[in-house]
């Protein structure tokens, strides 16, 4: 279920787009400034309107994007110390439009490395969970042989897990035949809403020459076979939603396949260990012992890999972003020097743009607290690995660094809530500013004791950016 703050976080970023557009609208009437100032202004926003107002199944490319946003900024820079006070508070206001753009590209790049990470964690984990019963087993059949009981259970465990398997594989072939079913649909539903803009294209251009009884009909067959096409790009819009919602679930499975095969396989490999006398056992017990110490150096290894790739590559996009928003609530507060409406517009702009900041900053804590969840089940293992101090280390580094995510969190969010409350607004736009306060007020939900799954509120985090 989406956590209360989802829907505050996208009206934030509705409340901004408006406020930026707005503010150079009410600058263009009352300008008394250069004519030179008001184009430039203008010119910005018309390129900002194009990244903002794309609808959400026809959003313009994120490259196309930041070109409009770099132009813009480039077209406003030297324009923002010219003009009266409220074209400059405008061009302003614009700027920290252009620069929250870039943050929530930026955020696009850090967040899918965020579902990176955490799917690479997810495996380690699998990974992990698999030598423990490994491990395990290892130490049983050391310590006092294989026996038939022990053999009999292996085989029990096997069986259940290969039930299991069978149920998830029906389901993902129901999932596929699905899938594939709702494809061949969009295709038909497609070509039949071509057919029809086709008809009505044709229709309309014998409008033109159509005259008396013929030309009336003409004009309601026209309108007939728009209907028609816009049903038909209806009917495609519902498949591929539904279709966005059945693909997360298949790939769910999938992954949930491989890890009961690789559980079955190592059972599998147990169970014949099993079937050799116990003499053999205790002769090839270094053998296993080797090999276990190799198994458990290879998963350190990569949780070295996903500890460097989170200080680095996904640290590194997450200050991207975090740089951008900041940018644009400098901007904001420069805007924010006038009076009347204007100023009240540019405290709404500021406090989205801080909510965005509080946002990032909880983004990336769920993501290190999810991390160390991982490093704390790693640490617990029993028996325990070679590696337990370096896991430890990782583990202290970690939470310290999610603590203090969490306080830059609350601190942008609370001047998130300053800004807001400073806006002077009646009526509607009051009480939706007051709804926003309210929500930054209410607790963050903790993560869920599960170190592979991805935060749902990650992809609230997209569907909200997509508005920014």
């Amino acid at each position: 279920m989406p956590h209360a703050r989802t829907l505050p976080v996208a009206l934030a970023r509705r409340l901004v787009v408006a406020a930026g557009l707005t503010v150079a609208a009410v600058a263009m009437p009352a300008c008394d400034g250069p004519d030179s100032t008001t184009a430039s202004i203008e010119e910005a926003r018309r390129l900002l309107m194009a990244s903002h107002l794309s609808g959400p199944t026809d959003m313009t490319a994120a490259s196309e994007r930041q070109a409009n946003y770099a132009q813009a900024l480039n077209v406003l820079r030297p324009v923002s110390q010219e003009g009266t006070a409220r074209q400059r508070a405008a061009a302003q206001m614009l700027i920290a439009q252009a620069q929250a753009g870039q943050g929530a590209i930026l955020t696009d790049a850090a967040l899918e490395l965020e579902r990176q990470a955490a799917g690479e964690a997810s495996r380690l984990r699998s990974v992990f969970e698999n030598l423990v019963v490994g491990l395990r087993a290892q130490a049983a059949a050391g310590a006092s042989g294989a026996t038939t009981a022990d053999q009999q259970q292996v085989a029990t465990q096997i069986r259940q897990i290969e039930a299991e398997r069978s149920e998830l594989a029906t389901r993902l072939n129901a999932l596929r035949s699905e899938m594939e079913q709702i494809r061949q649909q969009m295709s038909t539903a497609e070509a039949a809403a071509a057919e029809a803009r086709s008809r009505e294209a044709s229709l309309r251009a014998q409008l033109l020459e159509a005259v008396g009884e013929t030309r009336t009909e003409t004009a309601v067959a026209a309108v007939e076979a728009q209907r028609e096409a816009a049903g038909h790009e209806r009917e495609r819009a519902m498949l591929e939603s539904r279709l966005s919602v059945l693909q997360p679930e298949s790939q769910q499975i999938e992954r949930e396949i491989g890890s009961l095969d690789t559980r079955i396989e190592l059972l599998n490999a147990s169970r014949q260990r099993m079937q050799n006398l116990d003499q053999a056992m205790r002769d090839s017990a270094g053998d296993d012992n080797r090999s276990a110490t190799q198994s458990a150096q290879t998963l350190m290894n990569e949780l070295a890999a996903l500890d460097a790739m989170r200080q680095s590559d996904l640290a590194d996009a997450y200050s991207a972003a975090i740089g951008a928003y900041e940018q644009a609530v400098g901007a904001a507060r420069q805007a924010s020097g006038v009076s009347g409406d204007a100023r009240s517009v540019a405290m709404i702009t500021l406090g989205a743009h801080q909510q965005n900041l509080g946002d990032l900053y909880a983004a990336r804590a769920r993501g290190q607290e999810r991390y160390a969840m991982l490093l704390g089940r790693l640490l617990d293992a029993d028996p325990a690995l070679p590696q337990a101090s370096t896991i430890r280390q990782y583990l202290e580094r970690v939470r310290s660094d999610a603590a203090g995510l969490r306080d830059q969190a609350r601190a942008a969010y609370e001047e998130a809530g300053g800004a807001y409350g400073r806006a002077q607004a009646r009526g509607d736009l009051r009480e939706r500013i007051d709804a926003l306060v309210a929500a930054l007020a209410e607790p963050q939900p903790e993560p869920a004791d599960d170190a592979g799954q991805f935060d749902e509120s990650f992809d609230q985090q997209d569907d909200a950016n997509a508005g920014g």
